[in-house]
């Protein structure tokens, strides 16, 4: 998780409502719907954002390349966001609560989607994950009641607890191969899920291990049909065996 703390800052320059020092953005306390962030930010610092309910858009300038932590979270009219393709990962609770987010570009240069990244974004119906991308974290999409299918690129190799957890809208999930570990309550309570289209064979599907806790929470609802590359399958216990997770 990426941390730049305010406390940090012993000089402050405002500009436009901003607190920018040493091209960190720290503190942006605008009560305008869309913001562009100057050219010469190079970060956005942790909480920067936080709980501003009247920024709908933001507009980042390609120069940055780290922002902090729940830098936007809570922002409950966002709608729109412009990120740097070269941003190498998007840190915990980033746009977390924010409701009115509809779709988002992850950065190509994605290597990791932190915990709770989008959690609770109720409005989120569509995202494309960039090829490279190889972690997606604890409960990064939890409670995105919007969001209907996802495709898991092929170079990811792991998925978090709960990462999708209460996704009630999702239908589709492309799961590749390259995930040997299905974490506890991945898919939990995905209601309208009906299909994983798995990028391996049945018999890969037999390795995974599933993670289970004491109480049987289960990363996928038992049922769900797993179509394969050579046939189709329903969840149950894979082969491949449950490891307890408590």
């Amino acid at each position: 998780d990426i941390t730049i703390k305010c406390s940090d800052v012993d000089e402050k320059l405002y500009e436009n409502s901003m607190i920018i020092r040493d091209n960190t953005l720290f503190l942006c306390h605008s009560a305008a719907e869309n913001i562009n962030v100057p050219d010469s930010v190079t970060a956005i610092a942790s909480c920067a954002f936080m709980n501003n309910k009247s920024l709908v858009s933001v507009k980042i300038p390609k120069q940055v390349k780290i922002i902090g932590n729940s830098a936007f979270c809570g922002c409950e009219s966002l709608k729109q966001v412009e990120l740097p393709d070269d941003i190498e990962g998007l840190a915990y609770r980033l746009f977390g609560l924010c409701d009115a987010l509809e779709n988002i570009n992850i950065p190509k240069a994605a290597k990791y989607i932190g915990s709770n990244t989008f959690c609770c974004c109720k409005k989120l119906k569509e995202i494309k994950l960039p090829e490279g991308l190889e972690e997606i974290g604890d409960e990064a999409f939890s409670e995105c009641l919007s969001l209907e299918s996802v495709e898991i690129p092929d170079t990811v190799v792991y998925l978090g607890e709960c990462a999708f957890f209460g996704c009630s809208s999702l239908k589709v999930v492309k799961l590749p191969s390259s995930v040997k570990i299905l974490e506890v309550n991945t898919f939990k309570d995905c209601t309208a899920l009906e299909q994983i289209d798995y990028t391996g064979t049945l018999a890969e599907w037999d390795k995974i291990k599933v993670k289970v806790s004491q109480k049987n929470n289960f990363p996928i609802p038992y049922g769900t049909k797993i179509k394969c590359t050579d046939g189709e399958t329903e969840f149950n216990l894979p082969k491949g065996g449950s490891e307890s997770a408590d």
